[in-house]
C-alpha cells in the first residue's frame, strides 16, 4: 500500500499506479496491472468499515469521490447535473433541482429517462419523511374482460397490453 500526502489529507492506494501522483488532485487512472492489486479479506473490509477514511477507495475506479458544503447534483449525464446545480445556485431547493435534472436527462438521455415513464421519490423535509409515487395508472381501456377477449389469461409480461399511462409529468 503507498501513501501520497496531499494538502486535503491523504489517499491510500492498493494498486500501483504507473503515473505520479504530483498535484493535490489526482489524475485518471490510465492502466492499472492486474497482478498489482491486493487481495482483500472480509477482515480487511470490516476493519475499514470500522476506520473510515472518505479518501481510501479499495476498488480501482475512474470516478473520484467529491464532497460539497452547499450542495450537490450527480446524474450519469454532466449536463443534467448542471442544470440541478443552475437551479440551487438561482435559490431552488433540491426538489426543484431534482425535477430540473429530470427534465433536462429527457432530452440528454431519452431512451433512459423521461416524460413517458414513471417518477418515484423518497425526500426528508421538516421532520418527515414523504415519498412519491408518480407510477402511471393503467388505461381506461384495460379491464379483465378485455384481456380476456384479447386471448389473455392474465397481463402479459411483454408487449403494449401491459404498458401505463406515464406518471412522471404529474410527478413533477
Amino acid at each position: 500500500m503507498q501513501l501520497y500526502h496531499l494538502s486535503t489529507g491523504h489517499v491510500r492506494l492498493d494498486f500501483a499506479l504507473q503515473q505520479e501522483i504530483t498535484s493535490p488532485v489526482p489524475k485518471r487512472v490510465k492502466s492499472i496491472d492486474p497482478a498489482s492489486r491486493n487481495l482483500t479479506s472480509c477482515d480487511k473490509e470490516l476493519n475499514n468499515l470500522m476506520n473510515y477514511d472518505p479518501l481510501y477507495q479499495p476498488y480501482p475506479s475512474y470516478r473520484v469521490p467529491v464532497y460539497a458544503k452547499q450542495g450537490m447534483v450527480a446524474t450519469s449525464q454532466p449536463l443534467a447535473a448542471q442544470a440541478g446545480l443552475d437551479v440551487l445556485k438561482k435559490g431552488g431547493n433540491a426538489i426543484d433541482a431534482a425535477i430540473a435534472t429530470a427534465a433536462a436527462l429527457t432530452v440528454l438521455e431519452p431512451t433512459s429517462n423521461g416524460i413517458g415513464g414513471d417518477a418515484f421519490a423518497l425526500v426528508w423535509t421538516g421532520g418527515k419523511l414523504h415519498g412519491l409515487n408518480a407510477s402511471g395508472p393503467a388505461p381506461q381501456s384495460i379491464s379483465i374482460e378485455a384481456l380476456k377477449a384479447a386471448g389473455h389469461s392474465e397481463m402479459p409480461k411483454l408487449g403494449v397490453v401491459p404498458v401505463t399511462v406515464p406518471g412522471a409529468p404529474a410527478g413533477w
